[in-house]
């Protein structure tokens, strides 16, 4: 199974899900966070792959309309997903922390780039943890 996780940070969940036999990938888009995950994975993980930009795909359309309350996601950056020779659609299991007024914006990518049986899995504070399956989204 393929593994990716959106804004993966220090990149500690994208390691232990390769060290648990997913093809694990990570995007993050804070420079630092991403140069460090890079570091760690050479120790802990290295069969994870991380790239460097936004996991929101370069053509998805903000719509506060949509439910895209507001962004606190930085997307004023190229997706990473050309670096990764991949695109979302090409994974199963994707994992996110969403900001509390994202998950409309997260469940709307899915649903527009991921494949049918994909499985969105979120982690938030308030709500815990949330498993979606993209065609219940």
């Amino acid at each position: 199974m393929k593994f990716i996780e959106w804004g993966s940070g220090l990149g500690v969940v994208t390691i232990m899900a390769s060290r648990m036999g997913f093809e694990a990938y990570g995007i993050e888009a804070e420079s630092a966070l991403f140069y460090h995950s890079e570091e760690l994975a050479e120790r802990w993980g290295p069969d994870s792959t991380f790239a460097h930009g936004s996991f929101i795909p370069d053509g998805f359309q903000f719509n506060p309309g949509a439910g895209h309350e507001s962004i606190r996601t930085i997307i004023d950056v190229p997706d990473a997903y050309d670096a990764l020779e991949m695109e979302i659609c090409d994974f199963d299991l994707v994992y996110s922390y969403p900001w509390p007024t994202e998950h409309h914006l997260y469940r709307n990518v899915m649903n527009e780039y991921a494949h049918a049986d994909s499985i969105l899995m979120t982690y938030d504070a308030h709500e815990g943890i949330g498993m979606f399956r993209t065609s219940d989204l």
